[in-house]
């Protein structure tokens, strides 16, 4: 059980967080005072994109892991988390990864266990050294276009 949720707003130099499987959580929204967040763990909660725009407010946030969200299928509101260097969305139900496009620092990511097919836009980010895409309906031409975009990455696929 999670207790005295609203004090974690508190915790102002707290640089990590993880909070998966905690299935009490509902609402992020006192996240956002912990401007110091470096690294934060979310995954097998019930929160969803709307919560997202939360992220928008830590500043310092580096490390996002939303594997696991059960109903999360609209990633839009991440596409302002320009700082993120590693992100993990594995086992949800995302499809469009076009808001991911803004994402130009991310250096690794997971989108393993989804419903993407179309991958296009990971080309644009240039600074991924790993990309993790096991598990979606994505075809080989796809996936060498990655490779050659993207030469210096670890493709999973």
């Amino acid at each position: 059980m999670l207790v005295q949720w609203a004090s974690i707003s508190k915790l102002s130099k707290l640089k990590a967080l993880n909070l998966s499987g905690n299935t009490e959580i509902r609402n992020i929204t006192p996240l956002k005072e912990l401007k110091s967040l470096q690294v934060l763990n979310l995954s097998f909660t019930y929160i969803d994109s709307h919560d997202f725009k939360t992220f928008e407010m830590l500043p310092n946030l580096k490390v996002l892991i939303l594997s696991d969200l059960y109903m999360i299928t609209d990633i839009s509101p991440l596409s302002n988390i320009t700082n993120l260097k590693i992100l993990n969305l594995s086992y949800n139900t995302i499809s469009d990864i076009t808001p991911l496009e803004k994402l130009t620092d991310l250096i690794a990511i997971n989108l393993s266990n989804n419903e993407i097919s179309d991958i296009s836009v990971l080309k644009k980010l240039t600074n991924l050294r790993l990309i993790n895409l096991k598990c979606n309906p994505i075809n080989d031409a796809e996936i060498t276009e990655l490779k050659n975009a993207l030469p210096k990455a670890i493709i999973l696929y």
